[in-house]
């Protein structure tokens, strides 16, 4: 039997959904399964058929033969299961059709519909799937409509993707028919369907518009070691040559500034550093805080931390408009920078100095291993800070280790007196300057002043 209805609707879903046929013919199968099921019973043993050329869908169902009828849903007299199987016998099953006028109408369109909501719910999964599998990639798309500051943008095949307030460049500006380009950086999966998000102010977008100017990028034979971003304002990138015969900061300038001032428009004007990455983390921190030069620097690699010296006349230009040069550098090189012109380095080491404390004052240390130290370059208190007895019995190998244990217990215990100080005359000073402001809420009145004594 044919249901034109049906037949019109599987061709216009192979037509426009391009759905494989394999699958349609399965949701199909299911959909007819479950209105059969809700119409004549859960307990019906069903078996469905379906030619996909020609339309044709069969619907059968196994009845047990019985001499007198009781349930006409599940049985079937054996006068007219002969007429089927010329086997057939009572308490055997029976094979028969179920015409397509017993579903009524209402099934039909039942039936249309679980189709339609089946093939939507697996094109939402493909979507998903796809995109999921492009997180990263950059894509084109015109401007859909602007909601709320929420872009919505059709990259193509009737897909819709969004680009949050939070993902774009501050200063743009979008309007229903622009092109936008954007880097895929999350997709979701709400009730309404997937969602895809792009961003034009994710450090891959710069990223991948490089890779796409700049073919030695592309090819791998420039590789960008990191990147950092203050979107619509300032970039910097790190870039490495795996080839020494090619410039890898010339290889992303290009010809006359042309690869490098692509990207420039494409990001509204967003100044872009260049710098040359290395494996050295001093020489990277130095090349990241360019166009400073660099006088010095101290590499505290326990935290993580440089101490960045640079000539008086050059810190503002270090640190940048709003700290962002210093900032931006901290970031491209996983590095927390402490910028300090010379003048103030100087009067930091003057201060250090002061405070330093000879190992010649030390109490239950003999003289002997004190000039043992001062031969080898320990001579002050704040010099073996945080040392460990087996370090510097490493770095002392005559020294015994009951001598090593000795030295280090003496200079933590005098250590930890010389903190317990500072916190005391913190304390004081705190106190002072409480007293100083209750004096002044007081001012001069005789009264006040008495209260706040008694109190």
């Amino acid at each position: 039997m044919v249901n034109y209805e049906i037949l019109e609707a599987f061709a216009q879903i192979i037509k426009e959904k391009k759905i494989d046929r394999e699958f349609l013919i399965e949701i199909l199968e299911t959909s007819i399964l479950a209105a059969s099921r809700k119409k004549f019973g859960n307990e019906q043993n069903l078996e469905i058929k379906i030619d996909d050329l020609s339309g044709v869908v069969e619907v059968y169902c196994y009845r047990t033969v019985v001499s007198q009828i009781e349930n006409p849903n599940y049985e079937v007299l054996l006068r007219k299961a002969l007429k089927l199987n010329s086997n057939a016998k009572i308490g055997g099953e029976v094979k028969m059709l179920i015409p397509f006028d017993d579903f009524g109408r209402n099934a039909v369109q039942n039936i249309r519909q679980m189709v339609l909501q089946r093939i939507r719910e697996a094109e939402r999964e493909k979507i998903h799937k796809q995109y999921s599998q492009r997180i990263g990639e950059v894509v084109t798309g015109a401007v859909q409509q602007v909601d709320k500051g929420n872009v919505i943008i059709n990259i193509g095949n009737r897909i819709e993707a969004i680009m949050p307030r939070k993902e774009q460049i501050q200063k743009e500006r979008f309007y229903q028919g622009d092109t936008v380009r954007g880097v895929i950086v999350d997709v979701t999966q709400p009730a309404k369907g997937p969602q895809i998000v792009i961003s034009r102010t994710h450090d891959d977008f710069l990223r991948r518009l490089f890779e796409l100017e700049v073919p030695e990028i592309f090819e791998g034979m420039v590789q960008i070691k990191s990147t950092a971003r203050d979107p619509g304002h300032r970039s910097k990138i790190a870039v490495f040559s795996i080839d020494p015969r090619i410039d890898p900061i010339g290889a992303c300038v290009g010809y006359k500034g042309s690869r490098v001032q692509a990207v420039v428009r494409e990001l509204s004007g967003e100044r872009i550093d260049i710098v040359p990455w290395h494996s050295d983390p001093k020489r990277f921190v130095a090349n990241s805080l360019s166009p400073a030069k660099i006088s010095n620097i101290i590499l505290f690699a326990e935290k993580r931390t440089m101490t960045v010296i640079v000539n008086d006349d050059q810190l503002s230009l270090a640190i940048g408009k709003n700290g962002l040069n210093a900032r931006l550098g901290a970031k491209l090189t996983n590095w927390r920078l402490d910028l300090l012109d010379k003048t103030q380095y100087e009067e930091l080491l003057l201060e250090a100095k002061a405070s330093e404390i000879s190992l010649r004052e030390l109490e239950g240390v003999s003289d002997d291993l004190i000039d043992i130290l001062f031969e080898f370059g320990f001579e002050t208190v704040q010099d073996l800070e945080n040392m460990m007895p087996e370090e510097l019995m490493e770095q002392i190998e005559e020294l015994h280790e009951e001598d090593a244990d000795i030295i280090i217990d003496v200079v933590d215990r005098m250590l930890d007196a010389l903190e317990d100080v500072d916190e005391e005359n913190k304390g004081k000073e705190s106190g002072d300057s409480d007293n100083d402001e209750i004096e002044e809420e007081n001012g001069d009145d005789p009264n006040s002043s008495k209260e706040s004594r008694s109190g």
